[in-house]
């Protein structure tokens, strides 16, 4: 039977259960931010202050009224009254217990699906009258992926982290000889942008399943990189978080010593190339990063065995080379970058070298300088004929900051690719390699990890050797698998991006 409110049920016999309030001031952990632990504590304590006045008056007034209209006024409080505690980020309705949901356009879970478990309804007072809603407090999240080779298609997936299933929701067909090996938002999630084999592409996000194809410019940088006879390819696309707002892409293989800056209209789509700035001849970026004030620019060189530095003109968001540093050894190859958000550390992911390099970053000239510290992204002593088996492939920080991710392919689909994790101190210094697991595959072309943008929790993974989106839970630094979704298209298996 549904439990409707009772205006004859008394404060205090609610408050006789374990509640907010005692478990703050015992330290339980009750899977709420600090915030909302001491909300529901002040309005606990509003209810117990309420109640002792009304047990005092009800002292007060024994032997001068004995009816029954007199002691509810006395010593009875109705759970309706705390419904009037404004409680962060929802609210109470009238019948109290009964949540009245989130904005529909509020796009952030603010409990996980572990933190919603942990609440007991019958060990709270604000939830002892009826049942949280449990499917508002839950996010179903949205991730994009592309493809290696055509025909080319944008694919959305939906992923519940309360039941922790994964579906594809969506297959958006693009112009099929521009696949996206790499894609990435805007900074508002309202455009999607492309490396589109011989073009960079823009698209329109109205919503998780309606992406529109917007434009796409070819690499005008050199006469034979957008040329059909040579292996030039789009390889990496960045967008700015910070007006301009423009878009930095990077083509590879031959022909590739510039990279692209486009300006985006009012819409965000990708209007018009407004630089082309020069690296190297025999220059091949295969990643970049900006510093926290999108003030300067790391590119990992993987041809030329550099990482690079530019400083960005604030107004018109033009580049201009300030140094370059040779990788520590010549078999190295950067091919990713990542910076911590205190903007002294910066890590590069090394393709050959199978191993992540830790730089600090000089506060003079802003240029990376190398510790001479590295960490393995394959288990030392395994097989490696040549030291062509395997290639390290991305590194990526946690939204906190306070862990890093890298992961590694192999050349052969009879061995598995790994996947390390690593803890940082709070100015990015690695404390420890946590672990360096096996991924389920070779990975392919890909093996990208992917972080979501809003907790440590969640991680994608995908791959290209049978063509499949995995999610990884992060709890307790430990990594486990928990949803995976195949996909039977040719090349499926880029990277993936998290919509909300």
């Amino acid at each position: 039977m549904e439990d409707k409110y009772n205006p004859s049920v008394a404060v205090p016999a609610v408050l006789a259960a374990p509640s907010w309030l005692d478990m703050m001031h015992s330290g339980t952990s009750v899977g709420f931010c600090d915030r909302q632990l001491a909300a529901h504590a002040d309005c606990e304590l509003w209810g117990r202050e309420r109640a002792s006045k009304a047990s005092k008056a009800s002292k007060a007034s024994k032997g001068k009224a004995t009816g029954p209209e007199s002691q509810s006024r006395a010593s009875v409080l109705p759970c309706r009254r705390l419904s009037l505690y404004p409680l962060p980020r929802f609210r109470l309705a009238a019948s109290y217990g009964q949540p009245i949901p989130p904005r529909p356009t509020w796009s952030r879970p603010f409990f996980s699906a572990a933190q919603t478990a942990r609440i007991s309804h019958s060990s709270d007072p604000l939830f002892a009258h009826g049942q949280v809603a449990t499917k508002s407090l839950t996010m179903l999240h949205h991730l994009m992926v592309g493809t290696w080779t055509p025909p080319g298609a944008i694919f959305t997936f939906e992923f519940d982290d309360e039941t922790l299933s994964l579906k594809l929701i969506k297959r958006t067909a693009i112009p099929e000889d521009e696949p996206i090996s790499w894609m990435t938002f805007d900074h508002a999630k309202k455009n999607i942008y492309g490396a589109a084999m011989k073009k960079w592409s823009s698209f329109t996000v109205k919503n998780p399943t309606e992406i529109i194809h917007n434009g796409s410019h070819i690499m005008g940088h050199d006469p034979l990189a957008a040329s059909s006879d040579t292996n030039t390819r789009a390889i990496f696309v960045l967008a700015a978080k910070k007006a301009p707002f423009n878009v930095y892409g990077n083509p590879f293989y031959d022909h590739a010593g510039w990279g692209n800056v486009f300006s985006v209209n009012q819409e965000g789509g990708l209007e018009k190339c407004v630089q082309n700035y020069e690296y190297s001849p025999k220059t091949g970026i295969h990643g970049m990063v900006f510093d926290a004030s999108e003030t300067y620019l790391y590119s990992a060189d993987l041809r030329g065995n550099k990482v690079w530095t530019h400083k960005k003109d604030p107004e018109t968001g033009h580049l201009t080379l300030v140094n370059y540093v040779e990788a520590p050894d010549p078999g190295d190859h950067p091919r990713w970058v990542a910076i911590h958000p205190s903007g002294a550390y910066l890590y590069v992911l090394m393709e050959a070298g199978n191993r992540l390099a830790v730089y600090v970053i000089d506060e003079q000239t802003h240029c990376p300088v190398f510790t001479h510290i590295t960490y393995p992204l394959i288990p030392p002593g395994i097989p490696n004929p040549n030291g062509k088996m395997y290639r390290s492939d991305v590194v990526f920080l946690s939204p906190s900051g306070k862990y890093l991710f890298a992961t590694s392919r192999s050349n052969s689909f009879s061995v598995t690719g790994y996947i390390a994790a690593f803890a940082l101190g709070p100015a990015g210094n690695i404390e420890r390699q946590i672990c360096l697991n096996p991924t389920p595959t070779s990975g392919g072309h890909s093996n990208a990890v992917s972080p979501c943008f809003w907790s440590d929790e969640w991680l994608a993974l995908t791959d290209d050797q049978e063509g499949w989106l995995e999610i990884y839970r992060w709890k307790d630094e430990f990594l486990g698998r928990v949803a995976h979704c195949d996909v039977n298209e040719p090349g499926f298996g880029m990277n993936a991006i998290w919509y909300d």
